[in-house]
């Protein structure tokens, strides 16, 4: 914009108080259309400067309340109401306090709800209904996922509902939203009924919503500019997933990959990589204290045989970016399927989770393993061959195709949840399968070979690697690992596994295959949390299942031009 297209502005808004009687009762609306137009002026000046300096114009702001902190946290600069650098800290040592707490209640919620819904079944879960007579246990493993299918899907009319409230109140809303607080935790309501019935998500994206919700209650109350909002969501992140899976290590990776790689901050201030370690570190620590220190599984001892073993390591890692692929797929396809027969047949929002509920049910006749029980699921593949209970490997090879397609199911239904327990799953039981396989072919060829080892060890590589692939988090995967099994022998095979892993989307991407991307991942690797302007949110909520949960990052990470960031950030906060 040129020098001449704001002198009009800058006139006009000098002009306005020549034309205006302070006496009369319309001052002080005049007067908030006084402080809007320096606002914007401001604004333009800024563009017109940063054109003349031949950087990138600022992003465009909200529009918002004048003088409040919701329009004053778009921009640069702050005001003498901004608190200093060492609140930040203290906010942040909060932030990781209320999130942990808030996991830990979610976690709690769960189980509650499993124990309930589950009752008279061992805590072995799978391995226990896999042992029994379906006769006798077929009409629970239908009736409870479909029952929490409903039940989720009733609470997306509700949400509907508040939907409608919440627009008809948005122009009277002044200061603080507080009707902000109830759709986050409705939905981490929906995610504790989706997991205690059972159905084929995980508690992690739920967990990293909750932390991203504090964040969001902490902006609300204070002044902001776009380095503070970007360390509160940061530090959101990295306490959802400290406290979700006891590693403080992994929370901190997780929120550099996710918030601040997508928005080219990794050379942000000192105050937020300090808000970040705070939060990670005091959200692993109440949930040490609230939930107990034992690991979210049963890490086997790993071992490394030789270093022949790398090559097998490194095919691995391309497989299960094959199966990452495959299943990124099958989310998309289930997404469009569901909202297609929604929308063909206008049913209520009841019907699509009730139906993603009843084929988990369907599944899991054959294949329990696919169903919710914690890691407890996890824990039997890492010991496959240690138990007679225990799934050998072409069971497992079954059990890995089928927890795709019920996980896929589950997602694109709207049931609530997280891809990372269920990447996990997939992932061990993939490795389980290939090292087994590869161990009783070099044997075959060379016998006697003890070159190979266990495979419980492809199974763990075989987790960080399509963790990784699924979910774009390639530092976070190692650093989870590495965290969970203390172990540095681990982390050759383990790199060079999730390399390959995170590659082969890449190349799917690059064939030409995008829509599958753009679909999962609108913006920088987030489901958005925002609507589109074209659909109101519980429209937009449904068939995407959970708004938070870390999805697929583009090769191009910045399709929308130079004011992605701003769209971005405005994506980052939950509504």
């Amino acid at each position: 914009m040129a020098q001449s297209d704001v002198e009009p502005l800058r006139s006009g808004a000098g002009a306005l108080p020549s034309s205006t009687d302070p006496d009369s009762p319309s001052t002080p609306r005049r007067s908030r259309v006084r402080e809007l137009l320096r606002n914007l002026d401001r604004r333009l000046s800024s563009r017109v400067r940063h054109h003349a300096e031949g950087g990138p114009a600022p992003p465009a702001a909200r529009a918002g309340e004048p003088g409040s902190a919701r329009g004053q946290e778009d921009s640069d600069e702050l005001g003498d109401g901004a608190p200093p650098e060492w609140a930040l800290l203290l906010v942040g040592c909060l932030l990781g306090l209320a999130t942990g707490i808030c996991v830990a209640a979610f976690n709690r919620g769960v189980h509650v709800i499993h124990e309930w819904a589950w009752a008279g079944t061992p805590t072995e879960g799978a391995a226990w209904l896999r042992l029994q007579r379906l006769a006798d246990t077929w009409h629970r493993i239908l009736l409870i996922p479909v029952t929490g299918g409903v039940v989720v899907g009733m609470m997306h009319g509700l949400l509907e509902i508040f939907e409608q409230i919440k627009q008809s109140l948005s122009s009277q809303r002044e200061g603080v939203d507080f009707m902000a607080a109830i759709f986050p935790s409705i939905k981490a309501i929906q995610a504790a009924i989706t997991l205690g019935t059972g159905c084929s998500l995980g508690p992690e994206g739920p967990s990293v919503d909750i932390g991203k919700s504090c964040a969001n209650g902490c902006a609300e109350m204070m002044e902001n500019n776009r380095e503070r909002r970007i360390a509160l969501v940061a530090a959101g992140s990295a306490a959802g997933i400290a406290s979700g899976f006891n590693a403080a290590v992994a929370g901190c990776f997780f929120a550099i990959e996710t918030v601040l790689r997508p928005l080219r901050a990794e050379n942000s201030p000192p105050f937020t990589t300090a808000m970040i370690i705070l939060a990670s570190v005091i959200s692993s620590t109440v949930s040490n204290v609230l939930l107990g220190e034992k690991a979210a599984f049963i890490v086997p001892t790993y071992e490394l045989k030789s270093a022949a073993e790398l090559p097998l390591y490194l095919i691995l890692g391309m497989l299960c970016g094959v199966v990452s692929v495959a299943f990124r797929q099958l989310v998309v396809w289930f997404t469009k399927t569901f909202d297609l027969i929604r929308k063909k047949f206008n049913l209520p929002a009841v019907v699509c989770p009730a139906l993603g509920g009843l084929g988990a049910g369907l599944i899991a006749l054959r294949y329990p393993g696919i169903l919710y029980w914690g890691f407890t699921n996890v824990d039997e593949i890492l010991h496959t061959g240690k138990s007679a209970s225990a799934p050998g490997i072409w069971l497992l090879a079954q059990l890995a195709a089928a927890k795709v397609v019920a996980t896929a199911l589950c997602k694109g239904s709207g049931l609530v949840g997280g891809l990372y327990a269920p990447s996990l799953m997939i992932g061990a039981a993939v490795g389980a399968v290939f090292g087994g396989s590869a161990a009783e072919l070099i044997n075959s060829v060379i016998p006697g070979n003890t070159a190979v080892a266990h495979p419980q060890a492809y199974a763990l590589v075989g987790m960080a690697a399509t963790l990784a692939s699924v979910c774009s988090v390639p530092l976070t995967s190692v650093l989870l690992l590495f965290e969970l099994t203390k172990d540095y022998r681990i982390l050759l095979p383990l790199m060079g596994a999730v390399g390959l892993a995170i590659w082969v989307p890449s190349v799917v991407n690059q064939s030409g295959n995008k829509e599958m991307f753009e679909a999962t991942s609108p913006r920088h690797g987030y489901s958005s949390l925002l609507p589109p302007p074209d659909r109101n949110e519980t429209d937009w909520r449904r068939p995407d299942g959970d708004d938070v949960e870390l999805a697929i990052l583009e090769d191009d990470p910045y399709p929308y031009g130079s004011n992605n960031e701003e769209m971005l950030l405005d994506d980052l906060k939950v509504p």
